[in-house]
């Protein structure tokens, strides 16, 4: 049995009740081949990852995505996988720990995906100034990569730098139009810069690609409050969430509409997307 078969096998049990293995396949089933029924586990099994991710279930996407590095630890889809949801679940200094390991032991080497997951990470956790230092050096090394520009944003932004970030945050618009966390960091960078309107305009625009998240939806309810439009703003709130989540989101909407001096801190702290 090769490596990769053998990773299979830890894979089987808890993709049983999925694929059906048992059923479908054996080694000995003509047009089986292992090579083939092991690619189908771990494309299984990534497939599962990403959907845990998409719901927000980052816990049980760590577990996912670090079986599958378990068994194919030179993979770096798995492995940053495993890295951003760690940042994604509030461990960040996790992923960090991570990313370093992984590099030490030359599982993963110094690319464009990993350096940004990385500089992500240090953000994440509060380090500014190495963010910075990894920002400036990607910039330097990889101006045109998809998500330099958008991680240069966000760091300017939390440095309080707000035209540099809008400036960033534009920049990666102009390469990939269809970059909705480009376009929703930067209607609320505009929002915290006093552009109300231009901000609601853009993140109108950004929910209505199909690939626009709830969290996306609910940036452009926080806009509408901030605004003064609670009307609007309760009922995107209502239609993205469940009733009981709604009703507390809500709560909190009608409070920041009276511009009580949180809405920066809002903006800044919980909004922005990496």
């Amino acid at each position: 049995m090769s490596d990769r078969g053998r990773a299979a096998a830890t894979l089987v049990i808890p993709l049983a009740v999925v694929l059906a293995l048992g059923a479908c396949a054996t080694p000995a089933d003509p047009g089986s081949p292992e090579g083939d029924r092991t690619e189908v586990l771990f494309r299984t099994l990534e497939s599962m990852a990403r959907q845990s991710e998409a719901r927000n279930d980052y816990a049980k996407a760590v577990e996912q995505y670090g079986r599958l590095a378990t068994e194919d630890p030179d993979n770096e889809t798995y492995i940053l996988g495993v890295a951003r949801n760690q940042r994604y679940a509030g461990e960040p200094v996790q992923a960090l720990r991570l990313l370093r390991r992984a590099l030490t032991r030359e599982h993963l080497t110094e690319t464009v995906p990993v350096r940004l997951e990385r500089g992500r990470a240090l953000l994440a956790a509060g380090m500014l100034s190495d963010a910075r230092a990894e920002v400036e050096a990607l910039r330097r090394d990889a101006p045109t990569a998809p998500g330099v520009h958008g991680l240069a944003g966000l760091v300017a932004d939390r440095d309080g730098r707000h035209a540099e970030a809008q400036a960033a945050y534009r920049a990666a618009l102009d390469l990939n139009p269809d970059d909705l966390r480009s376009a929703n960091n930067l209607a609320l960078s505009l929002a915290v810069t006093g552009s109300l309107d231009e901000a609601i305009a853009l993140q109108t625009r950004t929910t209505r690609h199909l690939d626009a998240t709830i969290q996306m939806r609910q940036n452009l309810a926080l806009l509408h409050a901030l605004a003064g439009n609670m009307g609007e703003a309760e009922r995107i709130t209502r239609d993205v969430l469940p009733e009981d989540r709604a009703r507390r989101v809500v709560a909190d909407l009608w409070r920041l509409s009276g511009h009580d001096g949180t809405a920066a801190a809002t903006l800044g702290d919980g909004s922005a997307m990496p």
